[in-house]
């Protein structure tokens, strides 16, 4: 089931990139939200040009790979919306609340897809997989932020952001099963 194409999702991804360069400006976004929203916005950027899609400039992340990246990055932007809420920032809640929001729809979709596993566990999985992240996000990043700064905190979000790229990259199942529907499918036919 295909919910847009791939090269609608690559405007998105640019739009979005856009977005998030703008925000800081336009919601007044102070010290550590608007560099984190600017950090953001160059990861995005960074992740949709090395996308094999249509406006992928180097074509290195397989489309599947990029929108796996995308739901983990869903996750952690909830559980860093509510860190900017515990550090007095009600912006930083709504703002990163509501970027999260948007993936949430595919993310539960992509769960019902799970080759061996009932729809059911599928959903169970990935709202387990949110629930801790949600719980244990926020406390760990703030914890680090505590003791070290809040840099060592988000450099922490920017390797398990990369950690989970590289698992999902080398997830036999995702590399098989996207080496024989590459060959046969256009790229919008790809997706998740």
């Amino acid at each position: 089931m295909k919910i847009i194409s791939s090269k609608t999702h690559a405007i998105l991804d640019y739009a979005t990139v856009i977005f998030l360069l703008a925000s800081p400006s336009l919601f007044k976004m102070e010290n550590s939200l608007s560099t984190f929203t600017y950090v953001l916005a160059g990861v995005h950027f960074l992740l949709t040009i090395l996308t094999n899609f249509e406006f992928g400039l180097l074509k290195v992340i397989p489309f599947r790979i990029h929108g796996l990246i995308e739901i983990v990055v869903a996750v952690v932007l909830a559980a860093i919306a509510f860190w900017f809420n515990s550090n007095g920032s009600e912006l930083g809640l709504y703002f990163y609340l509501l970027l999260a929001v948007v993936i949430v729809p595919v993310l539960f979709r992509a769960s019902a897809n799970i080759p061996g596993v009932s729809t059911v566990e599928g959903f169970a999985m990935v709202t387990t997989g949110g629930l801790i992240g949600f719980l244990t996000g926020p406390s760990v990043i703030g914890f680090i932020s505590e003791k070290a700064d809040l840099s060592k905190g988000l450099s922490l979000l920017i390797i398990m952001h990369l950690l989970a790229a590289y698992v999902a990259w080398r997830n036999p199942f995702i590399t098989n099963k996207g080496n024989e529907i590459a060959a046969s499918l256009p790229y919008d036919e790809q997706i998740y």
